[in-house]
Parts: C-alpha cells; structure tokens; sequence
C-alpha cells in the first residue's frame, strides 16, 4: 500500500485536477467549454482517483483535427517541463502543493451516443 512506501508516490494526470478527475480530462474540458482547462496536473497519489495533492499544472490548446485520441499526447507534449519540474523538487526535497481552487469531479469515458452528440454539435472529436 502506499503507507508503506519509503518516498511519494507521483501522477502525472492527462487533466486539470481535482476539476477534470478520471478519464479524458482534456476531452471532457473541451466538451463542457471549458478551453481554458485543457491541461494536465501532476500530483501526489493517494488513495483517491486524482485527488492527491498538486505539485504542477500546464495548460495548453489542441490543434485542428486531435480528438479524444489524441488530445492526451497533446496535452503529454506540452506538459514535460512540468514533470521534470516535480521530479526534481520531490528529490530536492520540496513537496509544495498548490491549491488550484477549482471544484472536483470524477469523469469517465463518455458513452457513444454523448460523444457523437458533442461532436456532431460543439465539433469537440
């Protein structure tokens, strides 16, 4: 178990958490108009589905033609400087949260026929 482990635990989390939690955070910001949370967040792991505390965030855009397949490459393109950032302070020794003030929410994978109706309606793919 994670008690058990002599040093933390990092994610590296393909959303903005706690807002985008779960899956396909960056679809999911996308699809509820919320551009402005097209990121990724790395965090402590605990024993809740992204619910660990922040180290890092980024924000970032997807370009033309990404989809729910792509977006999470996108947003792994533009995050590296944050991940190396986290690995070095945790080595450093600095485990700084930040609070990002946001509300929290577990997503899953959309169903078929919301990701069709999202697509066919707000062009979000």
């Amino acid at each position: 178990t994670l008690a058990k482990m002599p040093c933390p635990v990092l994610n590296y989390h393909a959303g903005i958490a706690p807002k985008y939690r779960g899956m396909n955070g960056g679809y999911w910001a996308l699809a509820s108009g919320d551009q402005g949370n097209f990121g990724t967040t790395v965090h402590l792991v605990d024993a809740g589905v992204d619910t660990g505390g922040v180290l890092k965030q980024a924000r970032g855009k997807p370009k033309t033609g990404d989809t729910i397949a792509s977006y999470a490459l996108r947003q792994a393109a533009f995050s590296r400087d944050i991940c190396v950032e986290a690995i070095g302070n945790v080595l450093a020794g600095r485990l700084e949260t930040i609070d990002p003030g946001l509300p929290s929410k577990q997503w899953y994978h959309p169903t078929i026929w919301f990701y069709l109706w999202i697509g066919l309606t707000k062009r979000v793919w």
